[in-house]
């Protein structure tokens, strides 16, 4: 597997938290840096592009400020 199918498993298993968890917002911010640590082969500005992308695609919202 590689390090990015690991990320991504690890953003869907986030995006799975943060929709058992609505109506919340996810304040993604708080995700990125640990994922960046964990992944340092991506950006945190990569990281956070994926995970918009995600979120979106799983209907849910986040505040990244």
């Amino acid at each position: 597997m590689t390090d990015d199918d690991r990320l991504n498993l690890e953003i869907n298993a986030q995006a799975k938290f943060a929709s058992d968890a609505l109506p919340k917002r996810t304040d993604v911010s708080k995700l990125v840096p640990a994922l960046a640590r964990e992944f340092p082969h991506r950006s945190s500005e990569q990281i956070l592009l994926k995970m918009k992308h995600v979120w979106k695609d799983s209907g849910l919202y986040w505040n990244a400020d």
